[in-house]
């Protein structure tokens, strides 16, 4: 080897070196990934310098090719007309008459969700009824200023630090599915050097890596959560430092695929305060809490049971077995247990909306029903609690009320994940209470059969209502249908809301890894739940003393009293300072759009801060804030003028103000009629 070949190759190393304590020191989780991964390209060196990438199939990819391409992706992305971003439009102009839950709104009776984006919209729709003086694309002021960019790979060269360099970029996100190509980028690419960079200019990093696509996408959502507003991914540059092809192609499907849930789960006004309404109802009825976890310390069986398909063919190791486990209903399972004569010992509810309540007595015999033990969130309807023989009452997490009752100290938190399906609830629940044998029935989470997505006899098919409003409602359909891999081999069809309680489900199951959790269901996969026909099944399955079991669980409820008028204090003050703190942050003078743009992070960070983000007024509005401001945040993106786009943003922060002040009448109103206010506050 030529002293040029040395010196040359122990600069790349030494770089290389610094690059990897500089991730073991800020980035342990990537430093991790590297160092466990097995390198499969080389660095070739000619005896003039050239540089070259060795692959084991024989391929040879010349850096200065490498570095070619990557100026042709500068010149294109340097160009805002060819420049690739995302894109997640509001119709700013759609003002939708009806309130704002549809079907669903005769069990709602707030509309402001409806109403003040609809402010918005019709306030847009006067000023610009076509799109003179709009852009067709978002443009943030000067073509170089960049909320959010995201780098898909990690490619060879200095692109990342040019980016920074050249660019406002207030957040840079890098996401890489060949660990081996982030590895050979640690010899070329000074991170240390851009992380300097990055500081300076006022850029927040993040890198993801990993050959899971969907990892990828999950964990850029969680940077977006974390760091800034998810909806700021609308308009996200795109910059291509990896080569085109089947990874590329797959990645940019999985990201746009998964845009709706950077707008999902921040929650509705209007539930909130549903929640307040049902709970103060349920503390009046002295409805018994969940207050002592792990009362069971034998080891009983459990059965969680939802109502998808596999259900019908589990129903007869379900009347096998129901001497000997405890039977958890979930939602709609509740009509096929109910036509093939099972009785569970629980059934388990979670939704706020009457619907429950009608679904209930219009598929499910009141002589059935009342032979059985119910437990339900705090937010749901109290009259289903007195559907059943005895009802419980668990406290849901990241709710106004509990946030508050806990914050008083009126009882002690038991947190239990209960998104986004029952049977998530009805697993955390049991987890909770003790059981380390489970075995899920009729928890598919997807379906072989698009045509039955659920069990025949549940009120999604065979037994449908006959009111045409539940009808409808119970026969949508989602429209986001992807096949997955399913549990005993094969693929199954699932879609968003599924696969999210798949996930959610997966990390209940991780965080308690001695229990035993059984798949018995021809659905979707579940990582941790071990697959198990229904023929396999331990049929001396020992269940310990049933009524024991099922007097402990009972045992774990209390009543505890609630002094509704601190209730009301608490719930008022609260709001009253979340108020007064948005107040501080827009009393400033804004002139530019960038200005605008720094007020809408700012008030999205505050309402994140641990301070803020915890109390019951930043759960009652978060939904409303993000909403609001992600229409504002629209419009800034597409208005033409620079004045026009500020005076935008001041009509549509007044309008939010307005919106919290309305919410904090109608919280006034149902602290009034529920009579935890005597005198006009």
């Amino acid at each position: 080897m030529t002293p040029l070949q040395q010196t040359y190759l122990s600069k790349l190393h030494t770089t290389a070196a610094a690059n990897l304590e500089f991730f073991r020191l800020n980035m342990p989780q990537i430093h991790q990934r590297v160092i466990a991964s097995s390198p499969l390209a080389t660095i070739d060196i000619s005896d003039q310098g050239d540089l070259s990438l060795r692959y084991p199939d024989g391929s040879v990819r010349p850096l200065a090719a490498e570095r070619l391409r990557m100026e042709e992706k500068f010149r294109e992305f340097a160009d805002p007309e060819t420049r690739p971003q995302l894109l997640a439009f509001h119709n700013l102009r759609a003002v939708v008459e009806q309130p704002s839950h549809g079907d669903m709104q005769r069990y709602h009776y707030s509309s402001l969700d409806a109403e003040y984006p609809n402010r918005a919209r019709r306030h847009f729709a006067t000023h610009y009824p076509d799109q003179t003086g709009l852009h067709r694309y978002p443009v943030f002021g000067s073509p170089r200023t960049i909320p959010l960019l995201i780098v898909l790979g990690s490619g060879v060269g200095n692109h990342l630090s040019r980016l920074v360099l050249e660019y406002d970029v207030r957040h840079l996100i890098v996401l890489d599915a060949d660990e081996d190509a982030f590895r050979v980028s640690l010899f070329f690419q000074d991170y240390v050097e851009l992380s300097r960079l990055a500081m300076e200019k006022g850029t927040d990093l993040a890198f993801i890596v990993g050959p899971d696509i969907d990892h990828l996408t999950r964990g850029m959502m969680g940077v977006l959560r974390q760091s800034l507003p998810p909806f700021l991914v609308h308009g996200a540059a795109l910059f291509y430092a990896m080569p085109e092809g089947e990874t590329l192609d797959a990645i940019q499907a999985c990201i746009r695929e998964s845009l709706w849930q950077m707008y999902f789960g921040q929650g509705y006004f209007d539930d909130e305060l549903i929640s307040v309404r049902h709970t103060l109802k349920n503390f009046a009825r002295n409805r018994p809490v969940y207050v002592r976890p792990l009362v069971l310390d034998a080891s009983p069986a459990a059965f969680v049971i939802g109502s998808g398909p596999s259900l019908d063919e589990l129903l007869p190791l379900l009347r096998e077995q129901r001497d000997k486990a405890v039977l958890f209903s979930c939602g709609t399972a509740l009509g096929p247990l109910s036509h093939a004569g099972i009785v569970p010992d629980f059934h388990i509810e979670k939704e706020r909306p009457g619907i429950v309540y009608d679904v209930l007595t219009r598929t499910i015999p009141e002589t059935f029903r009342r032979q059985i033990r119910f437990i339900g969130l705090n937010v749901v309807m109290p009259e289903v609690f007195e559907l059943f023989g005895w009802g419980g009452m668990a406290m849901k997490e990241v709710d106004t009320m509990s946030t508050l009752l806990h914050g008083m100290g009126a009882m002690p938190r038991v947190p239990i994940d209960s998104q986004p399906t029952v049977t998530n609830m009805a697993l955390s629940l049991a987890l909770t209470l003790g059981f380390r044998r489970i075995y899920l029935a009729g928890v598919d989470l997807g379906y072989r059969d698009k045509a039955r997505h659920h069990s025949r006899h549940s009120a999604y098919l065979g037994k449908l209502p006959e009111a045409e409003h539940l009808r409808r409602l119970l026969k949508q359909r989602p429209a986001d249908e992807k096949q997955v891999p399913a549990n005993f081999g094969g693929e199954a069809w699932t879609n968003g809301i599924l696969e999210m309680a798949r996930l959610y489900m997966e990390s209940t199951i991780r965080a308690c890894p001695h229990a035993e959790i059984y798949n018995l269901n021809d659905g979707v996969a579940i990582a941790g739940a071990r697959p198990l026909r229904a023929e396999m099944f331990p049929r001396t399955l020992d269940g310990g003393d049933k009524q024991a079991v099922l007097a402990a669980i009972q045992g774990a409820f209390e009543p505890r009293p609630v002094d509704r008028h601190a209730v009301a204090a608490g719930l008022l003050g609260s709001v009253d300072q979340l108020i007064e703190s948005f107040h501080a942050i827009l009393d400033r003078e804004r002139s530019s759009r960038a200005d605008v743009l720094d007020t809408i992070v700012g008030l999205y960070h505050h309402l994140r801060r641990d301070e803020i983000r915890n109390t019951p007024a930043a759960i009652l509005f978060q939904g409303t804030v993000f909403n609001l401001l992600s229409l504002c945040y629209n419009a800034l993106s597409i208005i033409a003028d620079e004045d026009e786009a500020v005076a935008k943003a001041e009509y549509d922060f007044n309008n939010l103000m307005d919106a919290l002040q309305a919410g904090r009448a109608e919280l006034l109103r149902v602290l009034r009629e529920e009579k935890a206010i005597e005198e006009p506050l």
